[in-house]
């Protein structure tokens, strides 16, 4: 039997994520913190992307006002500086690839109420909150040594 092949989608800390090439199983792989390789496999399914709402684009966050979106009197004033603003706007121009789903549109998706039981689905969910906390404090120390110009 071929082995199959995996295209990575995300690194999670010290947690690999990725799907196979017809796109129908999840993989995760990791360390333990004592040493050895941990692995699982799951089915997917796709759904379509909340962020983009299946487009594959969104608008590119710096052009929206801080909060999103525009009030009425920002639209006005953004429409006098430039009368072709709302064409541009409504026709795709400032858009840019939507970073949650990589501009697929859709993304795979793991049926937790199927697998809530299953206790290899919540190791892997204990492991991934795990890595998520360390990722967070690694970037919160980060932003910290960069204000203090490290």
């Amino acid at each position: 039997m071929k082995e199959q092949e995996w295209l990575e989608l995300m690194h999670v800390g010290h947690i690999e994520i990725s799907i196979n090439q017809q796109q129908t199983q999840i993989h995760f792989e990791g360390e333990y913190d004592e040493g050895g390789i941990w692995e699982f496999t799951f089915n997917v399914a796709f759904q379509v992307c909340g962020r983009c709402e299946g487009r594959g684009t969104i608008v590119n966050p710096s052009v929206e006002m801080p909060g999103g979106g525009f009030t009425s009197s920002e639209w006005q004033e953004v429409c006098h500086e430039d009368p072709d603003f709302p064409e541009d706007y409504f026709g795709g121009v400032y858009d840019i690839a939507c970073p949650e789903c990589n501009s697929q549109r859709v993304k795979p998706w793991v049926d937790e109420a199927r697998h809530r039981d299953d206790a290899d689905w919540q190791k892997v969910n204990k492991m991934l909150d795990e890595a998520w906390k360390d990722e967070a404090t690694y970037q919160a120390e980060v932003a910290a040594e960069r204000r203090f110009g490290a």
